[in-house]
């Protein structure tokens, strides 16, 4: 396999694999949430069966604060989205798109020789010693990943490229099946995200019916439907709790968010 082979290869499995990686983290978290909303339930009934009442719920209150104070829980409930650590994440989708913009936008070719450079250093195993004329291939690969033309035509491409028949049915083949751009613009997009407002803990309860609701958002497209499937009357979160007809929606306001209903709390 080519340098130019190599180096689109890599560039594609590496953000596949982190568009991937996304979303398994997405999908790891919303099933915290559901294990964390079903432990807060079932915590709570063991509360109601003692004390013949309800933890209580509002603007100022915190049912999983209540629950850790009187040692029902052993840990504080939080949603997932502000323990687990997708900085690392980011920062490798970052040094991605560094990699790709410079091969793409930069007029220098000494700099992009030396994150060609840089790769082959850390992946000896991919890139051989003896990979020829490093300017000659980088201006050859940025006009091929520029031009989908020239990707669509084999003759343009073996004009361009200077391939062997076997490189050149290689490398086509691995353009057609893969769409480098889509997946720069997909992470990209992904390291840029904020964290979601709405991915809190949403808890309202009714004394004096000793009926109570949890709700969480669920971010991965594999759970989402769950939202719908529930049984509750809110399609936007995912339910728990002994009344599912209760109010424990919210709105968001840019990145604030607000209880839908007064006697909500909400537990970030």
């Amino acid at each position: 396999m080519n340098f130019l082979s190599k180096t689109v290869l890599y560039l594609f499995i590496s953000t596949t694999m982190l568009i991937f990686g996304y979303e398994a983290v997405k999908f790891a978290r919303d099933q915290v949430r559901i294990t964390n909303g079903e432990t807060l339930s079932r915590v709570i009934q063991y509360y109601i069966l003692t004390e013949h009442r309800v933890p209580p719920s509002g603007e100022y209150e915190n049912v999983s604060q209540f629950l850790f104070d009187r040692k029902l829980t052993d840990k504080l409930t939080r949603d997932p989205v502000y323990t687990s650590a997708t900085v690392i994440m980011d920062q490798y989708a970052l040094a991605l798109i560094k990699i790709y913009d410079k091969l793409m936008k930069s007029s220098d070719i000494e700099k992009s020789e030396e994150i060609i450079t840089e790769m082959k250093g850390r992946f000896s195993g991919i890139f051989e010693e003896n990979e020829g004329d490093y300017p000659e291939n980088i201006a050859r690969l940025k006009a091929l990943l520029a031009d989908n033309q020239i990707q669509e035509n084999l003759g343009d491409m073996k004009e361009v490229m200077n391939l062997s028949d076997s490189d050149l049915r290689e490398l086509r083949k691995m353009l057609s099946e893969a769409d480098l751009k889509d997946n720069i613009n997909q992470i990209r997009e992904l390291a840029s995200q904020p964290i979601p407002p709405d991915c809190v803990i949403s808890y309202q309860s009714n004394n004096k019916e000793r009926t109570f609701e949890i709700s969480v958002k669920l971010e991965s497209r594999f759970l989402m439907h769950r939202m719908r499937e529930d049984g509750g009357n809110d399609d936007q979160r995912f339910e728990i709790g002994n009344d599912l007809q209760l109010n424990t929606a919210v709105v968001v306001y840019g990145s604030k968010i607000k209880a839908r209903n007064r006697h909500t709390s909400i537990i970030r």
